[in-house]
């Protein structure tokens, strides 16, 4: 005897339950990203009152800046002061930026493990090979000296005499941790509950607009950045537009 097969299909309370399942596991997902994200940028507030405490200790401990092999007060300091162009072709000077990570890191003042030079080219930043890298993604933490005494075309940042700076981004070729690693939203964020909020003043500074750039640094509104004090930045573009100078006072 043969039996009939009756196939049901799924009534409107199932699929309801189905959809609501879906909704909370995508929403699920998203929180849980959302709080990582949120522990990565919180890392960044940590990570530079981690390192200036280190920095200010070796200090005050051997009356010198850890990586200063030439002793002048001045970590690869920059020869060109006129636009700040980075010194990349004195090696003992392009390598104190990377034997302060290794130096600390010697003294037991950080964490890690730091080659002390250049990764592939002299003054390459590579975070977790001679810098530190960060909670955020790709990024990590170079340390030097910087000046800047005219609003270059060629280098996006305000004329100013920044001294020793944090270079708070990702992998740049050939250079500091400068590319950028987080969104104008995060970077106003972390400006505000660091410092004032501006990306053109205060210790915590930003990249003035150059959508030249791959990936492009819209960090702030171009409208505004002709100034420092009116500079403002942008958060209404998506993606990861900023990479932030921590200015240290050393």
């Amino acid at each position: 005897m043969q039996h009939s097969k009756h196939h049901k299909g799924f009534t409107m309370l199932e699929m309801a339950l189905v959809v609501t399942i879906i909704g909370l596991i995508i929403g699920g997902v998203m929180a849980g990203q959302h709080l990582m994200r949120s522990a990565e940028l919180r890392g960044v507030l940590s990570e530079y009152d981690q390192y200036l405490k280190a920095i200010k200790q070796f200090q005050d401990k051997f009356q010198a800046l850890p990586g200063d092999t030439d002793n002048n007060g001045r970590i690869g300091a920059v020869t060109n002061i006129a636009n700040g162009v980075q010194d990349t072709t004195t090696p003992a000077t392009v390598a104190e930026q990377f034997l302060v990570w290794s130096t600390l890191k010697t003294n037991k003042l950080i964490d890690g493990t730091y080659t002390g030079a250049g990764s592939g080219t002299a003054a390459a930043a590579v975070p977790g090979v001679n810098v530190p890298a960060s909670k955020v993604s790709g990024a990590g933490w170079t340390f030097n000296y910087y000046l800047q005494t005219s609003n270059s075309t060629n280098i996006k940042l305000w004329a100013d005499s920044y001294g020793h700076v944090f270079w708070f981004g990702a992998k740049t070729a050939n250079t500091a941790t400068t590319s950028p690693a987080i969104t104008g939203i995060e970077a106003n964020n972390i400006d505000s509950k660091l410092d004032d909020g501006s990306p053109g003043l205060g210790k915590v500074r930003a990249w003035r607009t150059d959508s030249s750039t791959s990936p492009a640094k819209d960090c702030t509104v171009a409208a505004n950045d002709t100034t420092q004090n009116a500079a403002t930045y942008n958060q209404t573009t998506s993606g990861n537009t900023c990479s932030l100078i921590f200015i240290t006072g050393f």
